[in-house]
């Protein structure tokens, strides 16, 4: 069972799949939880990605352009809580919400190299790496840069092409740690395909070739910081080979480059964590569950002032104290909700379970439920724009994220809505309103205070 097989992480939803071969909690009598470190290994790799996600710039401003995604879509969500189409948006802002997503899409695309299973990471040669930087639509403000490499095939002296993005560099990361987990614990990793698991050692053989192993995952790392990750990865590879030849550390310098990077760009984690709740203005679940991922962001952005890389000593706490320090590390830095699939129908009424497995987030009710309806609210308008190329639409059809999970009576009595139009649960009295009828509630543009004399079950006759 490999990593990729056995469980999945959604990033901006912040949701941990685990798949039906890998039933850690499918009896929830009797959950058997993680029974081999490679079971565990799994489940870290895939909350690494969740960190990530919430600890570095990159991910942080993959997640904010979710959010602004879902505000600037609102403009054109009518009372029903229905797209109307971007051609009731000016032209402007409708260009600038078309490179927003293509920008969001492009820096978590896999690139999808063609590389023989049968090879492995000793099988190839890399002999060259160029930058390639492109702007979406032109606009030097959404730039997306791959690594290319010319690879050749010691098998049989095979030329070809590689590239290496965002997404490579992120799987490295998390298959890398995971795997010094299981070493740790005298574990063989399981193998990996080289793509994406493995691409970036074999670009450190050419650019860093005695840069030990931990080094060439600071450089990752430290990637994750910077605007356009593979436009820095191949630098700082080569700027910490340079510092071993001049006989430095070069994971003491490493180190303070990075501390010294966050202490001068706290501003910019700051600046995203104030957009984003300057986009939510009222109190809801939904808004209070957004705010509090944000707030989380920037919590453990500033931890790295002083640990730039501690993911690295959190991994090897795991290995030695086990389950205790993976609880302890999830209720500080924080995880997504997790759903776990069961064998079962696709259409089976609750054939799959969903779990809050941070202490905090049990806590709370209203982030419980909140997270819930943000990713319904998330994948709503995400929608919109894979109808038609380079359009924004509503879908004539499409299945609630939850479809599989959620144990609402109207999921139960209504499958045929649910799996194809979920927007229809919006209609629902509040006592019964389920997370994706919440959603589009939440996404529906706040009535003018004319509309709003109308619809208000209460006197306050102020506009939000």
């Amino acid at each position: 069972m490999a990593t990729q097989v056995a469980a999945t992480y959604s990033p901006d939803y912040q949701c941990i799949r685990l798949k039906s071969v890998f039933p850690a909690f499918a009896d929830p009598e009797e959950p058997q939880g993680f029974q081999t470190p490679h079971q565990t290994g799994f489940f870290i790799h895939e909350w690494l990605h969740y960190l990530h996600n919430n600890s570095t710039i990159h991910g942080v401003t993959a997640y904010s352009h979710a959010v602004i995604l879902w505000s600037n879509v609102r403009a054109i969500i009518d009372h029903n809580g229905l797209c109307i189409g971007d051609d009731h948006l000016p032209i402007q802002d409708f260009a600038d919400i078309r490179k927003q997503y293509k920008h969001r899409l492009d820096s978590r695309a896999a690139q999808n190299n063609k590389i023989e299973a049968s090879l492995r990471l000793d099988d190839l040669d890399f002999i060259s790496c160029k930058k390639d930087t492109a702007y979406i639509e032109g606009d030097e403000n959404y730039p997306s840069t791959k690594l290319l490499c010319d690879v050749v095939s010691k098998v049989d002296d095979k030329v070809f092409k590689i590239k290496i993005g965002c997404h490579e560099i992120v799987e490295y990361i998390a298959f890398a740690l995971e795997s010094r987990f299981l070493r740790n614990l005298k574990e063989l990793p399981l193998s990996a395909p080289i793509d994406p698991y493995l691409l970036i050692n074999g670009l450190a053989t050419l650019i860093s070739p005695t840069l030990e192993r931990e080094t060439i995952l600071r450089c990752a790392i430290f990637s994750l910081q910077l605007p356009d990750p593979p436009s820095y990865l191949a630098g700082l590879l080569d700027w910490s080979e340079r510092n071993k030849c001049e006989q430095k550390d070069p994971d003491i310098e490493i180190t303070k480059k990075a501390s010294d990077h966050f202490k001068t760009n706290t501003h910019v984690m700051n600046d995203q964590i104030d957009m984003i709740e300057n986009m939510l203005p009222l109190d809801s679940p939904f808004a209070r569950a957004v705010k509090h991922a944000a707030n989380l962001m920037k919590k453990n952005y500033l931890y790295r002032i002083d640990n730039p890389f501690f993911e690295i000593d959190l991994v090897n706490e795991f290995s030695r104290l086990g389950g205790a320090a993976i609880n302890a590390a999830m209720d500080k830095h924080g995880v997504g909700f997790l759903i776990q699939e069961r064998e079962g129908p696709d259409d089976k009424f609750m054939r799959d379970l969903m779990f809050d497995i941070s202490l905090p987030h049990k806590l709370d009710a209203d982030i419980t439920y909140g997270r819930r309806v943000a990713q319904a609210a998330f994948s709503y308008v995400l929608e919109f724009f894979k109808v038609e190329n380079d359009k924004i639409k509503q879908p004539v059809r499409m299945r609630c994220p939850f479809f599989t999970s959620c144990d609402s009576e109207y999921r139960r009595d209504n499958p045929s809505i649910c799996s194809t139009a979920p927007w229809e649960s919006r209609k629902l009295e509040q006592s019964k309103i389920c997370y994706f009828g919440e959603a589009v509630i939440n996404t529906k543009q706040p009535p003018s205070c004319e509309e709003g004399d109308q619809e208000k079950e209460s006197k306050d006759d102020s506009c939000n």
